[in-house]
Parts: structure tokens; sequence; C-alpha cells
């Protein structure tokens, strides 16, 4: 066998697979939440983005960034007068979100879900069952604790 294949099948062993990486408390965030409780819940929770569900499937993700862009609209002015987040009011998370979301079942060896990520530019991935339920999402912190690790635990 070549040594470089060696290498990423020696590397996938010790990695193990995303369900060992995983983060399983995770922040939902419903299609048809407005997106001003998006963003209080992104914050009560520390983290800074979301998987987002509809019918209990993902149906996107949603950051801390997509929510907030709206608000760089508006005048200070009328945030003095109105309080802040002006622009999020009316919007909901389905307006604001990425949907068809890169997704990842469980089983998948972490190295290729690492790929993904890099490949696709995001740095979060929801972990789904078969039929597209959320169980977990896999972070860049996921990875790296998994990664500090050497091995799976």
């Amino acid at each position: 066998m070549n040594p470089i294949v060696d290498e990423s099948i020696s590397l996938e062993r010790q990695l193990g697979t995303v369900d060992d990486a995983m983060t399983r408390d995770v922040v939902l965030l419903a299609a048809d939440m407005t997106a001003e409780m998006a963003l209080r819940r992104l914050d009560q929770r520390a983290v800074s983005g979301a998987p987002v569900v509809d019918l209990g499937r993902v149906v996107g993700v949603v950051t801390r960034r997509d929510l907030l862009v709206p608000t760089l609209l508006d005048d200070p002015a009328d945030a003095q007068r109105a309080g802040p987040r002006n622009r999020l009011t009316g919007l909901r998370v389905y307006d604001l979100m990425s949907s068809e979301p890169v997704a990842v079942e469980p089983d998948c060896p972490l190295v290729q879900a690492v790929r993904m990520m890099v490949g696709h530019g995001v740095n979060r991935l929801p972990v789904v069952d078969h039929a597209g339920r959320p169980i977990g999402v896999l972070t860049r912190d996921d990875v790296l604790g998994a990664v500090a690790r050497g091995v799976h635990p």
C-alpha cells in the first residue's frame, strides 16, 4: 500500500467518527422563530450558530452573523428611539438562514466530515439520523478536541 494511503487510514482510525467528537446538547432553532428570539437564544447558550429545524428535520443553519447583518442597516437615530435590532422585527429565521445545509450522519469518519467543512467553507455541520432529524452538531471546536486527544474516546 502507498504510505500516504496508510497515513490517511491511520488518521481516520485515530480520530474515529463524527459520533466520537460531536456535541450532543445542541441548540436547535425553529425555522419560523423570530430572528430576534433566535439571536437571544444563541446569546443565552453562548454559541455562534445552530441548525434550523422544521417539522423535526434540519432545513438550514443560521449564525449570529446571519442574524446581525440586518441590524447593520439600522439608522442609529432609529435604534435609540425604538431600541436595538429594529430590522430584525418581522424577520423569521427562514429569511436569514443558509438553506440546504451540509449535514453528516454520526457514523461518518471524522476526517471525511472535516473535508466537508473545509470544502463547503462552514464552521459547523448538523449531525442527523437517516431521516434527517437532528441528533447533534459537529463544530470546529469539536474537531480540535478530537485532534488534541489524538484518538477517539
